[in-house]
């Protein structure tokens, strides 16, 4: 994280890390797997208030299983590796 002008670095180590790759896919947990899972559940069928949509959402939460999850956490530093080698492009397609 920068703070002010953006030189000056809070975070672990000294160096300022790699900055985040313009063009990369997303390489956070809930990004590429959180959401479009609970989207798929929540969104199954029409939603008609609030309630429901949070009732949904909190029940979509709930059915992840932590394996999946934990399976999920653990890859996101090879797709940080693949983003980096395919210098912040796409690297999906590596991922098999």
């Amino acid at each position: 994280m920068s703070l002010g002008n953006g030189r000056r670095w809070i975070g672990r180590g000294r160096d300022c890390p790699r900055p985040w790759p313009p063009r990369s896919p997303d390489l956070t947990t809930m990004d590429f797997y959180v959401w479009g899972r609970m989207k798929s559940k929540v969104y199954a069928e029409p939603v008609n208030d609030e309630a429901s949509l949070r009732a949904r959402i909190l029940q979509a939460a709930q059915e992840i299983p932590l394996a999946e999850c934990r399976a999920a956490a653990q890859s996101v530093i090879r797709r940080c590796q693949l983003c980096i080698e395919n210098d912040g492009g796409h690297f999906e397609q590596f991922l098999k």
